[in-house]
């Protein structure tokens, strides 16, 4: 880390150095020295000898930020954030899935919401050839009410709710950032935010959605913003206990 550096616009910040590596140039991120919001970053890599194998200094500096109404627009939105999306940005912090698969013993007698779907491809490690999620909030709702989940009010996106809750009870990471499947979720039309208490007797915020059945309520804890349960066809069901395991179809 070099304590001391000033960006290419002339402001003071702290910056962290990454070395080099096979898969890598040298990488530089400028934070302000203050507060330590971003400024900028930068990347650089001498030659190995082969032609137009090196690569000069260069510094990307953030010099201004615009509100946006979410992710993957470019249009202005002066508005502040609605407490929905504020509520969803806290909850995709927070995002931990512990995960089963289905033929294994832990995932015997459950009840799943929908029907096994195509396989996507994961992130991590890097991706492999085959279908893939949109990562932009519209068109990642219409692909998921494309899923049958046996609910009436298809219009309304009602089989993509559907696949939200059966994602936050224990589906895996479908390689696409977890804010984009929140940020879908406040993307829907009569969706409302307020404050109760589940049948655990825990403080929880709940997401209304205006459908006559299927998944109508989805429930994050007050505190923490961690997916708490699900109400559908009038039925609530509860995340009471989580456990960390060393993969799928391993018990605690």
């Amino acid at each position: 880390m070099k304590s001391h550096v000033t960006d290419v616009a002339g402001r003071a910040g702290v910056a962290f150095v990454l070395p080099e590596t096979s898969q890598s140039a040298n990488l530089e991120i400028i934070l302000d020295a203050s507060d330590y919001s971003y400024l900028a970053q930068a990347a650089w890599e001498p030659s190995n000898g082969s032609p137009n194998s090196a690569i000069p200094f260069t510094e990307t500096a953030l010099l201004k930020t615009t509100l946006v109404s979410g992710p993957g627009s470019v249009q202005a939105d002066s508005a502040p954030p609605s407490r929905a999306e504020l509520t969803v940005e806290q909850a995709a912090r927070v995002l931990t899935l512990v995960t089963c698969a289905r033929s294994a013993s832990c995932a015997s007698g459950t009840r799943w919401l929908m029907s096994a779907g195509p396989a996507f491809a994961v992130v991590y490690p890097p991706p492999r050839p085959g279908p893939r999620l949109p990562d932009d909030p519209p068109a990642l709702l219409d692909k998921l009410n494309t899923y049958s989940t046996g609910c009436a009010d298809t219009a309304g996106y009602c089989n993509a709710v559907g696949v939200f809750a059966n994602m936050f009870i224990g589906y895996p990471q479908v390689g696409i950032s977890s804010l984009t499947w929140y940020f879908s979720l406040v993307n829907l039309r009569g969706v409302t935010v307020k404050n109760i208490t589940d049948a655990a007797g825990r403080a929880d915020v709940e997401f209304s959605f205006p459908f006559t059945g299927g998944v109508t309520r989805i429930l994050f804890d007050v505190s923490t913003f961690q997916f708490a349960s699900y109400v559908e066809n009038g039925t609530q069901t509860l995340l009471l206990q989580q456990a960390n395991v060393s993969g799928p179809g391993v018990l605690p």
